[in-house]
């Protein structure tokens, strides 16, 4: 072996492991942090939650119905607004009649006649 081989060997056997330290504990004021921090985002998801409800709490009336598609929420509450299922759908069809293309007109001619404004 070579001078610096043996002076790295006598230099590794001189080696001893040490303890590991202890993780820092939690403070108090770190632990008041994480809460609050936590509480923000609860309080972000509440907020987010409820804006959402009151958007679908919103009943569409029939005028607003005619002017957007058919949802769920607006056939259920058509559907407790009438007194009967065959009223709320004849509701329903009248409406769609009213939105629908005349019968002497084929869609493509309905869309040949509109205009694009630049």
């Amino acid at each position: 072996m070579h001078a610096g081989d043996e002076n790295f060997e006598v230099y590794l056997k001189q080696f001893r492991p040490r303890a590991p330290e202890a993780l820092p504990a939690v403070t108090g004021a770190r632990k008041t942090r994480r809460a609050l921090a936590l509480g923000a985002w609860a309080a972000a998801i509440l907020l987010m939650a409820a804006l959402v409800a009151a958007n679908w709490s919103v009943k569409p009336t029939t005028s607003n119905r005619s002017l957007h598609p058919l949802t769920i929420g607006a056939a259920n509450e058509l559907l407790e607004r009438a007194p009967s299922v065959k009223a709320a759908m004849d509701e329903l069809v009248r409406d769609s009649q009213e939105k629908s293309v005349p019968k002497s007109q084929s869609a493509f001619e309905a869309l040949s006649e509109e205009t694009v404004n630049p």
